[in-house]
Formats: structure tokens, sequence, C-alpha cells
């Protein structure tokens, strides 16, 4: 078994600088990180149980993050469906405010109504100063005689 400094060594003859920065060879990286767990011909359980507590804690933060995420977004719909059904519901609670509703709405299928008898009526309007064009390019040529 190599000594940590003969390691190392062996490592940094190994790379390479490139455009791309620094490149190892995996098959000596492998070899070297494997080495670190296994010291001295024995496996060094503190080091492994480091690694091993260390990427489950990321997991577990990567997952806690998702989740909450998710049902932080789950509650804000339901949330916003909540207030949604609360407001059009309130006014059957108190009888000043559902007759209030029902003046609102009669007024509003009353505005509906009239804006498109509007929209009509501007039609109809356009349609006439169109058919009247022809009389004013009639006048404007001399009659002849």
């Amino acid at each position: 078994m190599l000594k940590s400094k003969e390691n190392k060594s062996e490592i940094w003859l190994t790379a390479s600088f490139n455009s791309g920065g620094l490149k190892v060879d995996k098959e000596i990286f492998e070899r070297h990180a494997f080495f670190k767990i296994f010291e001295d011909h024995r496996l060094n359980k503190r080091k492994l149980a480091s690694r091993f507590n260390s990427s489950l804690k990321d997991e577990i933060d990567n997952i806690y993050l998702q989740m909450k995420n998710s049902h932080k977004q789950i509650f804000t719909d339901w949330q916003k469906r909540l207030f949604s059904v609360i407001e059009d519901n309130i006014t059957d609670l108190n009888p000043l405010l559902r007759e209030a509703k029902k003046q609102v709405a009669f007024y509003k299928d009353l505005i509906e109504s009239l804006r498109a008898a509007q929209e009509a009526l501007n039609e109809y309007i356009e349609k006439i100063n169109q058919l009247m064009d022809w009389k004013k390019v009639v006048e404007e040529t001399p009659a002849e005689e």
C-alpha cells in the first residue's frame, strides 16, 4: 500500500491541465479515495460514518425542502379556494347583503344589455353612413347636360 504522500504525488503526476481545467485520472482518484477509507488494511469507521451521515443529511434536507415547497403550494391553493367560496356564500347569511347582491346582479345584467344595444346602434349608424356615401359622390360630380 502506498503512503499518503506517495498516493498524493501519484495523483498529481497523472493530472493534466487543459482548457477545461485540471483533469485527474479516474482510476487513480478512486484508488486514493478507497484507501482513505481503509487506512492500514482496516476500515476507518469514523470516516465512513461521517461520510454516510453527511450524505444522508444532505438527502434528507433535499427531500424536506421539496416536501415543504409542495405542501406550501397545496395549502396556498386550498386557502385561495376557501376564501373564494366564503366570499361567494357570505351574502347568503346576511339579508341586507343578499338584497344588495340581487341588485348588483340586476344592474350588471342591465348594463350589459344596454352596452350590447349601444354597440348594435353604432353598427347601424356606421352602415347608414356607408350607404349615404354614394350621395356625396354624386353631388360632387358635375351633372352632364
